[in-house]
């Protein structure tokens, strides 16, 4: 084992059911296992920090008998489970702690409290790091396991691989993914698109694909495909492009030196969040900057506040241009601004109408911002 990671068994550990997150300023998950101060290396953590908040009067009602390793919280959403969810498994299994797992679900729901009923992308990666299906417990109410092995995690959401953890991930995914998918061939050079959902995306993203196509890239959709076959694609690449989101963490697996040449089109959020997963894994890497974020149109459908990452951008034609060409990923001879517009305003309208069908659209004065916004960045471009 490479890395050096804090570990140890705990008796009679107490574990909180997943309640949400913790409110600003001091955001976090609320729930998991209840560790303190003295433990902050083996807590849920982010960029370097504790990440997780307990409720001082919980009443751990339950006990369960036997001895345990502890996998962590289960998120239905793929970047968050990528980044965050996955990274004490190898770890644990290099220290010889291969199972029965528990894992934390949501208070009261019991959806997930058995393996056979995990997003088909938890699945995989869970077999693929050979949790078997009888060996995963998961936690909807508070209890009190008997013994319970935690080791820190491997990586951090934001601050990215602990050290020596990317060659022990190297060691153990190459052969693994070579003994499924390793003959089989992938396109050397790969767009990898959000133009398919419903936000979170840039304006006209299909027609930089159509041109994209023209220069003999493959354009995949990860939402379609499974996630071993995304990083298989994503390790065999010789040019990979992503636009910042929860795709980016298909890597999380992957160990040093997985990816080849590869490139991030910012949206100017998350970039820490998904570079701290691409950088440590690329041989080359560079980021294309200065796209202007428009703000987003859709709520959440419990709180009804705009959500951020589901927001929009428009390309900056000329930077976008300048870094395909500069970095030698794709000429783009045929890329034409006022066509490129045209795109992204019917892609607007498109997204406006699928937002109202789904009853999530923002209020009217934040479409009306969102509508300036638009209107600028595209007058700036057209000058």
């Amino acid at each position: 084992m490479h890395a050096h990671l804090a570990h140890r068994v705990l008796r009679n550990a107490r574990i909180q059911a997943f309640r949400g997150y913790i409110p600003p300023p001091n955001k976090a998950f609320l729930g998991g296992l209840v560790l303190g101060k003295a433990n902050d290396s083996l807590r849920h953590r982010r960029n370097a920090a504790p990440w997780d908040g307990f409720d001082p009067d919980a009443h751990y009602r339950r006990r369960v008998r036997g001895s345990f390793v502890y996998g962590g919280l289960v998120q239905r959403h793929f970047g968050h489970f990528m980044s965050e969810m996955v990274h004490r498994i190898l770890p644990a299994r290099l220290l010889d702690h291969r199972g029965p797992w528990i894992f934390v679900t949501f208070e009261g729901d019991r959806r997930w409290v058995v393996f056979e009923k995990l997003p088909p992308f938890a699945r995989d990666i869970l077999e693929f790091l050979e949790v078997k299906a009888g060996e995963f417990r998961g936690i909807s109410a508070d209890c009190i396991v008997d013994e319970l092995f935690v080791v820190e995690q491997g990586s951090e959401l934001r601050l990215g691989p602990k050290p020596g953890y990317l060659d022990d991930l190297h060691e153990y995914t190459t052969p693994r993914l070579d003994a499924i998918h390793g003959a089989e061939l992938r396109p050397k050079k790969v767009y990898v698109s959000r133009a398919a959902l419903p936000g979170g995306t840039f304006l006209g993203e299909a027609y930089l694909e159509d041109q994209l196509t023209g220069e003999g890239f493959a354009i995949i959709r990860p939402e379609s495909l499974p996630v071993l076959v995304q990083m298989d694609i994503y390790r065999k690449a010789e040019v990979l492009v992503f636009n910042a989101g929860s795709a980016c963490h298909g890597v999380e697996l992957l160990g040093s030196g997985a990816l080849q040449r590869c490139y991030l089109i910012d949206r100017g959020i998350q970039r820490k969040a998904v570079e701290s997963a691409l950088v440590p894994r690329a041989r080359e890497f560079a980021v294309s900057v200065g796209h202007p974020y428009l703000g987003t149109l859709l709520t959440a459908r419990r709180s009804r506040a705009p959500v951020p990452r589901l927001g929009m951008n428009l390309f900056d034609v000329q930077a976008l241009l300048a870094f395909f060409r500069d970095h030698g990923i794709a000429r783009l001879p045929s890329f034409d601004r006022k066509q490129y517009l045209n795109a992204a305003s019917m892609h607007l309208q498109g997204h406006i109408d699928a937002a109202r069908a789904s009853g999530l659209i923002c209020d009217e004065a934040e479409i009306k911002s969102f509508f300036t916004a638009f209107e600028a960045a595209a007058a700036t471009q057209e000058c």
